[in-house]
């Protein structure tokens, strides 16, 4: 079985809805012309890796996303992960969203533990749920509700609640927007040590692309709507990266000028 994400000749498109006035002046919708995001994108992603999608706005990074993690479905083409053809979501494909999902009503443990409750063993499930609240370093914050923690624990704690489930992939749709720079530089560290850890595939989309050479074993940089594939390399570099070393500025110069800007160090 081949270990791989492949996306086969993939076309989205969304088609415009049209307001219109009919002779009694009730307003209906008819529809207008398909707009594409992506045609004929063709693209291979090796498992295990720890993946940086990059682009400009509206070039379709969080969409792509979202079709591999099964929530949207394409209206052409395919996408096989291990062979199979995504349909759907599956519980072993956890998606973490840019806005945040934790429960405010819930305390960090409680919010944790929401995928493991079907574990009837008590102190098994306590002990799973501290673990994870250690993997991220937010041991002894476990009784605390969501808007009691900081911008950067809250991103933390739904990295622990996405991980408890074991996912083989995990899905980060702009996971540190919102945060300060210091925090966002921690929150890298944290999720590449996360990744040592755990070897599971891990796709992410973001902007910066700092954050892709520091953390990336694969850069995959888009174009414009319909976005095509205009960029495309695995990193060799080993960890911690000096992102002013030779061939990582050289690379960051190469993203800057496939993404339209003339980059000079």
């Amino acid at each position: 079985m081949p270990n791989k994400i492949e996306i086969r000749e993939l076309g989205i498109s969304f088609v415009e809805r049209r307001q219109r006035l009919r002779d009694n002046e009730h307003p209906v919708l008819s529809q207008g012309e398909a707009h594409w995001v992506f045609q004929g994108l063709n693209l291979e992603i090796l498992t295990g890796n720890l993946v940086v999608i990059l682009g400009p706005s509206g070039s379709g990074k969080s969409t792509l996303l979202r079709v591999m993690a099964g929530f949207i479905a394409p209206t052409s083409g395919e996408i096989l992960i291990m062979d199979k053809k995504v349909t759907a979501p599956r519980p072993d494909y956890i998606f973490v969203y840019q806005e945040g999902g934790l429960l405010p009503w819930l305390t960090v443990e409680e919010n944790i533990g929401l995928g493991v409750r079907q574990i009837n063993d008590l102190e098994a499930r306590r002990l799973l749920i501290e673990n994870h609240l250690e993997m991220v370093e937010l041991q002894g914050f476990g009784q605390l509700y969501p808007h009691e923690l900081s911008g950067g624990m809250r991103q933390r704690a739904e990295l622990a609640r996405a991980l408890i489930l074991k996912p083989e992939i995990l899905f980060l749709d702009e996971p540190f927007s919102g945060l300060d720079h210091l925090t966002r530089l921690k929150m890298r560290e944290e999720l590449l040590n996360l990744h040592l850890y755990i070897r599971k595939t891990i796709i992410l989309v973001t902007h910066d692309i700092d954050e892709a050479l520091q953390l990336a074993d694969h850069i995959i940089v888009l174009g414009s709507r319909p976005a095509e594939l205009r960029y495309n390399i695995h990193l060799q570099a080993s960890h911690p990266r000096d992102l002013n070393d030779g061939n990582l500025a050289q690379i960051r110069k190469e993203i800057y000028y496939h993404l339209g800007v003339h980059y000079a160090l």
